[in-house]
């Protein structure tokens, strides 16, 4: 399955790299930033933040530039998870995830420094999903979905010049699927629904830069 999307996202890249410029509908671009997730509906005393790593090809869609509304797709590589805290080694749980986004980004001030808010969907697909404790070689996940899907919104700031973008910003997603799965046993520290079910939400900050040409 990996070996399928990877692909799927190298074929992609590809095409749009080999399409002239004139004939895309977007304006092509990379981000790359630094996530600071967490599982939430876990015991926040039991849980500390993963670090990790966010890199997206980018597309926004082309308007005229007086309009202050903008419309991003993304194509994205997310390494996420949590930390648990146990007495002697700690589990570190990855969730390595292949997703896409669509944002809509509306700027606040005119050129040349301009201020802006994001906000839009994002779903995912795990192509990683393990748990680490110390030195150990990682263990297959089963207790949690392939699959992730929720919102995201952030804020940034973006200056062009010589016919390049270029911005910062800040981002947070949070799952609005359950992304525990039911049919495994329920771990200590996690919140459980009415109906006995367990509920675990990725929630993921990002901080991160990028380009767009």
């Amino acid at each position: 399955m990996f070996q399928r999307i990877l692909a799927a996202l190298c074929f992609t890249t590809a095409l749009a790299i080999s399409t002239p410029a004139f004939a895309l509908p977007f304006d092509l671009g990379a981000r790359v930033g630094l996530n600071l997730a967490n599982l939430a509906g876990v015991s926040t005393e039991d849980t500390a933040i993963h670090p990790g790593l966010q890199v997206a090809i980018t597309g926004q869609f082309k308007t005229p530039n007086s309009l202050p509304v903008k419309f991003i797709v993304e194509l994205m590589y997310s390494q996420q998870g949590a930390v648990t805290n146990i007495p002697g080694d700690d589990i570190v749980t990855n969730l390595d995830y292949a997703g896409a986004a669509l944002l809509g980004r509306v700027y606040i001030l005119p050129p040349p420094l301009r201020p802006y808010v994001t906000a839009g969907v994002q779903a995912g697909y795990a192509v990683t999903r393990n748990t680490v404790i110390g030195d150990n070689d990682p263990n297959d996940l089963e207790a949690i979905k392939a699959t992730s899907a929720g919102v995201t919104g952030g804020a940034g700031v973006r200056i062009r010049q010589f016919g390049v973008e270029l911005y910062a910003e800040v981002r947070y997603f949070r799952d609005l699927i359950n992304i525990a799965d039911v049919s495994e046993a329920v771990p200590q520290g996690v919140e459980v629904a009415d109906d006995g079910n367990p509920r675990i939400f990725n929630s993921v900050g990002t901080i991160s830069v990028g380009v767009r040409f």
